[in-house]
């Protein structure tokens, strides 16, 4: 029995009529064609060809390309992918390798640090292996040669400060932390010429600085009252408590100072001007008269150690304001001016020396006096200068004139007398009188 109409299983009239309606017209296009020529039956398949086969080619066609283009895309992007995969696994090599050598770097730094080099010392040394714990040591130390040579240097200038405060002991442990950096670093001509004047310093039982020892190293102030101050065990820990703010005393360290300059050790003499300038431009700021003393006693210790450019660099007047702070007929500015002079001289502009010290000379004759030993220590300069630029005869003259004063003033066994008569005999020698030389020079050794 056939579905009822409107059932999804059935064909509906107009359909049908259509379907019928194509055959009929199919039946009638091939009756027609039978009775043609076979040329045109030819043209009529080929008319079908081209409006049928070739549509269906073209799209064959343009579908392959598309399958093709597709195909290309993804062996292209397959090819990407897997170089991205060897990209990826060279790059995770590379990292495991830096992992494998950071933690080879991390084995030797522990295995280097301070902690590890003593527990393969100590493992060496228990095992009664005793060269190659030498060896670790000997290796330790030249690899970090350089920072202990400067945190020894750093304990020894540190030791030195206290020592303005516990006098040879002080200086004795100063001698320890330079003879640390001597160990590592014996080339350091510096540090072992510190290293003598410390030993000197801490051999001598009498080295604790009395605190009423006079300030009369170069550039100190002639008038600053004796510092009367504690010796007893408990009022210098008080004074050490109190350091905690201010890291030393002045006044101690100017007569560090001073006592360093007596001695003849210019390196400490050097140490303390160093910490006592640092300490002035921190409490006072600015170029003040206890500032510009130290760089006064600065320069000092510079110039005695043989460095005149760099005293002369500390008292520049272009950069030093000292006559300003000073006055012009103050005794420090005189100091500031002498010593101006004798690094001049130092550093080989003896004409400009000569003319400085005797533009001094009357404002000190003037001032301080004819006796004063300032004035005859400019005095000095000037015939020493005259030395220096072949006015040997001029220079006799002045030195031969001032040898009276200096042994009235200062006394015949006084250093600045024998000096000045050491200059007489130089001079006797630089005009020809050689006999009269060999006497004086003679004269002059049992002194």
């Amino acid at each position: 029995m056939p579905p009822p109409m409107g059932d999804s299983g059935g064909v509906s009239g107009d359909e049908r009529e259509g379907e019928v309606a194509m055959l009929t017209a199919l039946i009638d296009i091939l009756t027609e064609l039978r009775d043609d020529s076979l040329y045109g039956q030819v043209q009529f398949l080929l008319a079908v060809g081209v409006v049928v086969v070739g549509p269906m080619i073209a799209t064959f066609r343009y579908t392959r390309h598309r399958a093709k283009r597709r195909y290309q895309k993804g062996i292209q992007r397959i090819k990407e992918l897997e170089d991205e995969r060897a990209a990826n696994e060279e790059t995770i090599a590379a990292l495991r390798a830096d992992r494998k050598q950071g933690e080879a770097r991390c084995e030797t730094l522990l295995s280097e640090a301070p902690e590890g080099v003593l527990e393969r010392i100590e493992r060496e040394e228990r095992d009664g292996n005793l060269d190659p714990a030498i060896a670790i040591a000997r290796d330790y130390i030249g690899r970090n040669r350089t920072a202990l040579h400067r945190a020894y240097r750093l304990l020894t200038d540190a030791a030195i400060i206290e020592a303005s405060e516990d006098g040879a002991a002080g200086y004795a442990n100063a001698l320890l932390h330079a003879r640390g950096g001597l160990a590592v670093a014996p080339e350091d001509e510096d540090l072992r010429d510190l290293a003598e004047e410390l030993e000197q310093a801490a051999a001598d039982p009498d080295h604790p600085v009395p605190h009423d020892a006079p300030h009369d190293a170069p550039g100190s102030p002639t008038t600053a009252s004796p510092t009367q101050g504690p010796s007893d065990a408990a009022t210098r820990a008080e004074r050490r408590a109190a350091r905690a703010a201010l890291p030393a005393d002045l006044d101690a360290l100017q007569r560090c100072f001073s006592r360093a300059y007596r001695t003849g050790h210019w390196r400490l003499m050097r140490r303390f001007a160093e910490h006592g300038l640092r300490l002035a431009r921190r409490v006072e700021g600015g170029e003040t008269r206890k500032v510009l003393i130290w760089c006064h006693n600065l320069a000092d210790a510079e110039r005695l150690d043989g460095h005149p450019d760099r005293a002369f660099d500390l008292l520049e007047p272009e950069t030093k304001p000292w006559e300003a702070v000073f006055g012009p007929d103050d005794a420090v500015s005189f100091r500031f001016r002498h010593s101006i002079a004798s690094c001049l001289r130092r550093i080989g502009s003896v004409g400009e020396a000569l003319e400085f010290a005797r533009a001094l000379l009357p404002d000190r004759e003037r001032v301080q006096g004819t006796d004063h030993p300032d004035t005859l220590a400019t005095r000095h300069l000037i015939a020493t200068c005259l030395r220096d630029i072949g006015s040997a005869g001029e220079a006799l003259s002045a030195s031969r004139a001032l040898l009276p004063d200096r042994e009235r003033i200062k006394g015949e066994d006084h250093p600045e007398t024998l000096t000045t008569r050491y200059l007489i005999a130089t001079c006797l020698r630089d005009i020809g009188s050689a006999g009269e030389a060999l006497s004086a020079s003679r004269a002059l050794l049992p002194d």
